[in-house]
């Protein structure tokens, strides 16, 4: 899934790391689309948006050719789209995301000082609960502006569906 900096090196760039990644990985990037994931019998359908700040963004286009009784996974960076999600009335059983990387930096008793998500606190890091759907946001890796964590490790999420 690509996020805002992705998009921020401009279209050239970000066409050329694409297709960098797809001819020497292999990769399918879910852009607005889904793939039926099918493993033993069992399937789920994977979705992918660009990211929420770009226009780009599409749910709707992401969400063609669903099957009615699959399990539905969106990988959206950033967490803020479940609000689109509720809004839209389009049915998403889980999200994984990214974007606000815990915070990076939690200050005792203050908490943080700062949060890249209209939603404030909501969408920070952990397992959130919007009705039946379940979001998951990673820490992750990365960093924003300054690469200064505290009281926020990195992380790298295994996450097992059973």
């Amino acid at each position: 899934m690509l996020g805002n900096h992705d998009f921020w090196i401009g279209p050239e760039a970000l066409n050329t790391l694409t297709l960098a990644y797809t001819l020497a990985l292999g990769v399918h990037w879910l852009r607005n689309r889904n793939v039926r994931v099918e493993r033993q019998g069992t399937f789920i359908q994977l979705l992918g948006i660009d990211d929420y700040w770009e226009d780009s963004s599409s749910l709707d286009a992401a969400c063609k050719g669903l099957d009615a009784h699959a399990l539905r996974i969106l990988l959206s960076h950033n967490p803020d789209n479940n609000e689109e999600i509720e809004l839209s009335k389009i049915y998403i059983d889980s999200v994984i995301s990214g974007h606000t990387h815990g915070c990076q930096v939690a200050l005792p008793l203050l908490g943080q000082p700062a949060m890249p998500s209209r939603f404030g606190e909501k969408y920070r890091v952990g397992l959130v609960r919007d009705g039946e759907r379940q979001t998951f946001i990673s820490r992750g890796v990365g960093h924003l502006v300054a690469p200064i964590r505290f009281n926020c490790l990195p992380e790298v999420a295994l996450i097992t569906l059973v």
